[in-house]
């Protein structure tokens, strides 16, 4: 090889490490993309229009004439108006007289009674903050255990120591017996008021008008 040919030869290879040294690095992957993040999922409030809307305004007529009725008034269910929009349910007659609200239930709440749940013909006892002659309707949201429930109630005598509890329009209202006694205690029904995972209407009535209730309480069976 002659001189002129090697130093052509250097040259080339020169350029090719140049050539090199100038190219561009090539580019790095593209990260992967992280998954879209799930919106949690917020459980629906258990508010009056979503009892209304799961329980038969028929259901609540028959309840209400139980829990309105006593012994010198007597309402039928068909002179019953159910009103609702979205903070409460109200119910009524027709001519607007006897109102009363639907009180909703879920487990571990209390609902002390007053003069605007108590029904329209329950008597005060302001000494001790409880009512006699009762009458309640409710809207209950229940567990997948179902929904029981409990009363802090006085029951001095025998003429004094028993409810009913209707869950059932169709069917007579269940007696709930109570023990007697002369200070405020607490009594619990034996069935779940609701079944497991369902909604449903029931009231709580006098039976005996001297039993006197405060407060009624709420939690899974």
């Amino acid at each position: 090889m002659t001189n002129f040919t090697k130093r052509w030869a250097l040259a080339v290879a020169a350029l090719g490490v140049l050539s090199a040294c100038d190219a561009p690095a090539p580019s790095a992957p593209e990260p992967a993309s992280a998954p879209a993040a799930s919106t949690p999922t917020t459980p629906q409030k258990f508010d009056a229009a979503q009892a209304f809307a799961a329980v038969n305004p028929d259901t609540l007529c028959v309840l209400y004439s139980r829990a309105v009725s006593d012994s010198k008034t007597k309402i039928k269910k068909s002179d019953c108006a159910v009103s609702n929009d979205a903070s409460q349910i109200t119910l009524a007659t027709k001519a607007g007289a006897d109102a009363m609200t639907v009180l909703l239930a879920e487990p571990d709440t209390t609902i002390e009674l007053s003069a605007a749940n108590a029904s329209p013909r329950a008597i005060a006892n302001a000494e001790r903050g409880t009512f006699s002659s009762i009458g309640l309707v409710f809207i209950g949201k229940a567990p997948a255990s179902g929904l029981c429930m409990s009363v802090d109630y006085v029951a001095p005598d025998e003429s004094s120591n028993s409810l009913f509890v209707s869950i059932d329009p169709n069917a007579d209202p269940e007696r709930f017996n109570l023990k007697m006694t002369p200070e405020i205690a607490v009594s619990a029904y034996p069935a779940p008021v609701v079944p497991g995972g369902q909604i449903g209407a029931f009231a709580l009535t006098r039976r005996e008008e001297k039993a006197e209730v405060k407060s009624v309480s709420f939690k899974p069976c």
